[in-house]
């Protein structure tokens, strides 16, 4: 294989013995710059339902790229980590982002179905944002009753927003402009 060949082989998976270009390199940077910044523009734009226990952040929907390119995990990540500075709490900058992170992850290798991918979030902030508001945020000695209602609070504004990116996917991924834009790495055939 070249250096500019980027075809895949018929299963979506590149081989262990792909190259990649200086060009490739730059468009990898570019493209998870892109996502970073429209995650942070997203969640600027929406601030006042982006943050506390009571949340949709819309930005989250960009997650599901991480389903189709693993790559997108270090955009999702760092446009995470700059929105939230944004947040009333320092602590969102540890905890959500890490959150992001888990959860990008997992859409990108725990995932056999886009569906599936749409579930992490959900779970992986609820738990771990909820934990944050309950014993960060609000109290020290908050109770798990507290942690519950923040942890669910949390997974239906991820629900919101994933069920959101999910249609848009679904929509986008029938284009035929859909790989040409996004390069697929990873689940190249349809599985929603």
């Amino acid at each position: 294989m070249t250096n500019n060949d980027r075809s895949l082989p018929e299963n979506g998976e590149p081989t262990s013995h792909h190259r990649y270009s200086t060009h490739d390199l730059i468009l990898f940077i570019a493209q998870n710059a892109i996502v970073a910044a429209i995650y942070f523009a997203l969640t600027a734009f929406t601030q006042p339902i982006s943050f506390s226990a009571i949340q949709v952040r819309f930005a989250e929907a960009l997650g599901l790229l991480c389903f189709w390119r693993p790559d997108f995990v270090i955009g999702m990540t760092l446009g995470c980590f700059l929105a939230n500075f944004l947040s009333p709490t320092p602590w969102d900058l540890l905890f959500g982002t890490m959150a992001t992170l888990i959860s990008c992850v997992l859409m990108s290798y725990a995932s056999r179905w886009l569906w599936m991918a749409a579930m992490w979030p959900c779970v992986i902030n609820g738990f771990v944002v909820g934990a944050e508001i309950t014993w960060l945020m609000i109290s020290p000695v908050g109770t798990m009753t507290d942690f519950w209602l923040n942890s669910v609070s949390v997974a239906v504004g991820e629900l919101i927003a994933l069920a959101c990116g999910y249609v848009l996917w679904v929509i986008l991924d029938h284009l035929p402009f859909f790989p040409k834009v996004f390069h697929p790495t990873r689940h190249a055939a349809r599985k929603w």
